[in-house]
């Protein structure tokens, strides 16, 4: 990890991050911003609220080394103000070591859970607000996904299968700064105080040119029993769901401002966030295992004895994780599949963007390098509100590409 230069946000928050480039040279940034507390120091604070030995609490280890937590002293527009500032410092970053101008940049997608958009000073579409604090051209395509922790994958797929975003320099923005209610655990679940980590992870690429997605899949499972529920930062934008059997009425649009989000089950009453650990654990075992699985043996009929690229999903805690990896080898499918979020935390939004780019510094068994021209991964990511979404992600030598970049 390292500490920018200056190693603060404007507010005095600490801000820590990590660079990783792909062979062909896409850069992935990640930056993780507030206090930064050990997992000792999160179980013994936990213990302590929740009334909870700090035993048993080791005993059900979520598998993250850190979090970074908002500071509670912050309030809610100061918290928001780190987010954006955090997102622009880290896109600044991406920008510069892709030696790109930023007139070159042709569209910016921020993808998020609980986006910071519901402050005094209201955002009506998030990554325009973030491409023009950085200082790209207005007129440039956003796009902002707020599907929770599916929201990342969903945005990736959107930048190659879209026309305005092919064949351009396109700076992805994962961003989550959800701490600012998680760090409360009065008004949140002892899992959700534990295991949410703010963090922004930012990937620069040319659509179409460096990279593809194949066999791409979108699905929404609804949680109709609420068992992971959240504050809607962008209910506002929302419409009521009159028909709880059309799952279209969960995945809306809001075509003025280039959004499209989750509907996700609302919290009990005096909470912002709410997990049944035990019956959340169920609930994406019992949708999305199921749909890991048979998008995996799909993809092995179309490749019948090609060796398997390796799997980077969603890490929203070893646990669940670790249900995953246990049906791919009941299955015998021999696909790596690592946990690459264990140093600081489940981000939501952000936590695919973070592994995806630690995972450009992966090798599988043979040692050889996976963002080799020809070589792919497999794109895994669910979430709250049931959405979850699966692709291949095929990595291009641009010199051969170089016909589809737009002008």
């Amino acid at each position: 990890m390292e500490t920018l230069t200056p190693p603060k946000l404007s507010s005095g928050t600490p801000i820590d991050i990590d660079r990783h480039r792909s062979v062909t040279g896409i850069v992935g940034i990640n930056g993780q911003w507030g206090v930064k507390l050990s997992r000792d120091e999160v179980i013994s604070r936990a213990s302590t609220y929740y009334q909870v030995p700090e035993d048993e609490l080791r005993k059900k280890d979520l598998g993250f080394d850190c979090i970074y937590q908002t500071d509670p002293q912050l309030d809610d527009e100061a918290a928001i103000s780190d987010e954006i500032e955090a997102a622009v410092t880290v896109g600044n970053e991406v920008i510069r070591e892709r030696e790109w101008a930023k007139p070159d940049v042709g569209g910016v997608i921020v993808t998020s859970g609980m986006p910071g958009i519901n402050g005094k000073r209201k955002i009506p579409n998030y990554a325009r607000e973030i491409a023009d604090r950085i200082g790209l051209d207005p007129d440039i395509p956003t796009l902002n996904v707020f599907a929770a922790c599916n929201s990342p994958a969903y945005g990736l797929a959107a930048a190659h299968e879209r026309e305005e975003f092919q064949g351009k320099r396109i700076l992805q923005v994962n961003v989550e700064g959800m701490t600012r209610y998680t760090n409360n655990p009065k008004r949140v679940d002892i899992t959700s105080y534990r295991a949410f980590s703010n963090s922004v992870s930012i990937t620069g690429y040319v659509s179409l040119v460096e990279t593809e997605i194949h066999h791409h899949r979108h699905e929404i499972i609804p949680d109709e029993n609420g068992v992971l529920a959240a504050t809607m930062t962008y209910k506002d934008k929302t419409k009521p769901i009159t028909d709880p059997k059309d799952i279209r009425q969960y995945w809306q649009v809001d075509s003025e401002n280039n959004t499209e989000m989750i509907i996700m089950a609302e919290p009990p009453e005096g909470y912002d966030i709410w997990m049944d650990g035990m019956a959340t654990f169920r609930f994406f075992g019992r949708k999305s295992g199921p749909f890991l699985l048979r998008e995996m043996k799909a993809y092995m009929d179309a490749h019948p004895g090609k060796q398997l690229p390796p799997i980077f999903a969603h890490n929203p805690s070893l646990p669940v994780f670790d249900l995953f990896v246990g049906d791919l080898k009941r299955n015998e499918i021999p696909a790596p599949m690592p946990f690459l979020a264990k140093e600081d935390g489940n981000s939501s939004a952000a936590t695919l963007g973070k592994v995806l780019h630690r995972g450009f510094d992966y090798h599988d068994g043979n040692v050889r390098d996976i963002t080799e021209p020809g070589r792919s991964v497999i794109i895994f990511a669910y979430g709250a509100g049931g959405s979850q979404d699966f692709a291949e992600l095929v990595f291009l030598d641009p010199n051969l590409y170089r016909d589809r970049l737009a002008a």
